[in-house]
């Protein structure tokens, strides 16, 4: 509104116009490209019909401009108490610079196979150089067409695309407003009286027959086989899908995968089911909530489900959409188009980030795909984080921590009990797989221990699992341990049971109505 004030005013030069159509301008521009990536490789696009897509496409663009158009607004005030006019060209300048950082990024990685997030050493810092002087090269190219020096054929048409293009945006979004109705989310679970703790202990691909809480052989898992002595455990509980991500899905949502639709990366949650989800009654029921698990694969966040936890992986939500220029329900209306804007913002966020050093990018496909480097998170720091998680909540808290040590195909143990003096010369050996195991079991102890020294053992809820079996199997048995506070509910089931199953028990015993949404029992 601002610059709209400011485009009336007789004051206002031809410079400060054509500022603004060239943030309209590149804003599309790089939002097109960015589209153009997700669209031709599989993503989330992937399940959307061509009009829908399309309708991403020219919605998102929109509240980035009217962002930009205040900055410009903004900038032009200043320029004119100063009466200077070096900063016009800044904010084209910078999304131009953007465009051409992604671009080559892109680039260099579909091509030569590296990336910004390659380079962890003080090579990042040439990026940040490169980006600057990318800055530097837009300002220098832009300032001569904001100072309007090309043809007046070719400015006309430009000035005609530039309001044609935002027109055509409040169209599709006009368009959704009257076609789909508003997201109602009913979430139960607020009133709850009792609030335990509740720590949701998962690792990758974990089957129990390698397990000594279950009988295996060899103690591979002395502290859980301890924890079990005072919990309920089912013998026979099965995954909910091969792969982790739609396993992970089930497990916080309650909901099998083939109805969500989140079944393997890249599918997310859509519509109401980023809404309906255990996690998001656990919040709005009080709970302090954390989710630490690998990037896109298995991030609640990346996911789309919205409002279900305070921290996902070094990222805090709190508060995260209050300046929003969305509100609450113009999110659901716009969801789809509201995680793709997330996706585009992010994407260019962190490697600028990670370029000056102020964060490091981690490579999800390389954290699951290549196992013989060590990982950019190891399963230490994700036990430090959920520590420094606990000393600071004074809520009860809500924990989701997916360990990677028992990932196959090929393990990194840190304790060498049974794989002492050999090498790992073949996949999925047995006693490199044992002394994985044996880690994931020591940090069940010594979360076991930090929880008694806290005086906070009595009260959470300790829930053990695993995603899927060894090598994605689905077919073989899952540890499903849960330790009520007081070791309550103590025992064995041998009936069939499944990670969805977890939710609707936890609300069970918290005295909340289970929502029918939930498939699990």
């Amino acid at each position: 509104m601002i610059y709209c004030a400011l485009l009336q005013s007789e004051e206002l030069n031809r410079e400060n116009m054509m500022a603004g159509l060239l943030i309209v301008f590149l804003t599309y521009l790089h939002f097109f490209l960015e589209w153009v990536f997700y669209i031709t490789k599989p993503s989330f696009l992937a399940g959307l019909d061509f009009s829908q897509s399309l309708g991403i496409l020219f919605i998102t663009p929109l509240p980035v401009i009217l962002l930009e158009l205040v900055l410009l607004a903004i900038v032009i005030i200043f320029s004119k108490l100063t009466k200077s006019r070096f900063m016009l060209p800044l904010i084209p300048a910078c999304i131009l610079a953007a465009i051409l950082f992604i671009l080559i990024d892109n680039f260099t990685h579909t091509v030569f196979g590296f990336y910004i997030g390659s380079f962890t050493d003080n090579t990042r810092y040439l990026y940040a150089c490169l980006f600057l002087g990318l800055i530097g090269f837009g300002y220098w190219q832009l300032t001569s067409m904001v100072q309007s020096d090309f043809p007046m054929t070719h400015r006309n048409l430009f000035i005609l695309l530039c309001i044609t293009l935002p027109a055509i945006s409040s169209m599709f979004a006009l368009a959704k407003i009257a076609e789909e109705p508003t997201i109602e989310v009913d979430l139960t679970g607020s009133g709850l009286v009792n609030k335990p703790n509740i720590l949701i202990l998962s690792t990758d691909g974990l089957k129990v027959d390698n397990m000594s809480a279950y009988g295996y052989e060899r103690p591979t898992t002395p502290a859980i086989t301890a924890l079990a002595k005072d919990s309920l455990v089912s013998e026979n509980s099965f995954p909910n899908g091969a792969n982790t991500t739609g396993s992970v899905g089930g497990l916080l949502s309650g909901k099998l995968p083939t109805k969500t639709g989140v079944i393997y990366t890249p599918s997310i949650f859509q519509g109401i089911h980023s809404y309906q989800h255990f996690a998001g009654l656990l919040k709005q029921a009080g709970y302090r909530s954390i989710d630490l698990s690998i990037p896109v694969i298995a991030d609640s966040y990346d996911l789309n489900m919205q409002g279900a936890f305070d921290v996902v992986n070094a990222r805090d939500l709190r508060g995260k959409h209050q300046n929003s220029l969305f509100t609450p329900k113009l999110r659901r209306i716009f969801a789809i188009d509201y995680y793709f804007l997330q996706q585009v913002i992010e994407r260019i966020d962190q490697r600028v980030k990670h370029s000056f050093g102020n964060l490091t990018m981690v490579d999800s496909y390389r954290e699951v795909v290549d196992t013989d480097r060590p990982p950019a998170i190891s399963d230490e720091k994700r036990l430090s984080s959920l520590i420094s998680f606990i000393k600071v909540s004074e809520d009860p808290f809500f924990a989701h921590i997916h360990f990677m040590g028992t990932h196959g195909p090929r393990f990194r143990p840190i304790s060498r009990k049974y794989s002492k003096g050999q090498v790992q010369e073949k996949r999925w050996m047995t006693d490199f797989y044992d002394d994985a195991i044996f880690d994931f079991d020591n940090i069940v102890g010594r979360i076991s221990h930090y929880l008694k020294q806290k005086k906070l053992y009595d009260n959470t809820l300790i829930i053990i699992t695993s995603d899927h079996g060894i090598g994605w199997r689905t077919y073989e048995r899952l540890p499903f341990v849960i330790k009520f506070p007081n070791s309550l509910n103590m025992g064995k089931v041998d009936y069939n049971t499944q990670r969805a199953d977890i939710p609707p028990t936890l609300l069970d015993y918290l005295n909340s109505p289970i929502p029918e949404w939930m498939d699990g029992i």
